[in-house]
């Protein structure tokens, strides 16, 4: 997560904030949804996925809305880099709410 989707995610979700202007800055956001989506495929990968319920669906959703990231970003789609994004988000939060761990109550 450290390496590979946290900063991925963070490109396309401040391309939204901050639209690419140039097409060097637009590849960065077309590699970042690429990597994104491989992210999610690495959480699908034995050993690593926690079961094939909800952990299969949530890495699918992230693999299926960062490949929206790149189409959008392919043609220079703010708007549908920003749908994406929020998508993204809502499949990231949802895995998060059920598999990150918690910190215990004081």
């Amino acid at each position: 997560m450290l390496a590979i989707t946290i900063p991925a995610s963070e490109t396309v979700f401040n391309a939204a904030a901050e639209p690419p202007t140039t097409d060097e800055q637009w590849v960065s956001v077309e590699r970042a949804a690429l990597a994104l989506a491989e992210s999610g495929n690495l959480l699908l990968i034995p050993g690593r996925a926690v079961d094939e319920g909800e952990w299969s669906r949530f890495s699918h959703m992230l693999i299926d809305t960062a490949a929206q990231a790149y189409a959008a970003s392919q043609a220079k789609d703010i708007e549908g880099v920003s749908e994406a994004g929020n998508a993204i988000y809502e499949a990231c939060e949802g895995c998060h709410k059920k598999y990150l761990p918690q910190p215990a109550a004081p």
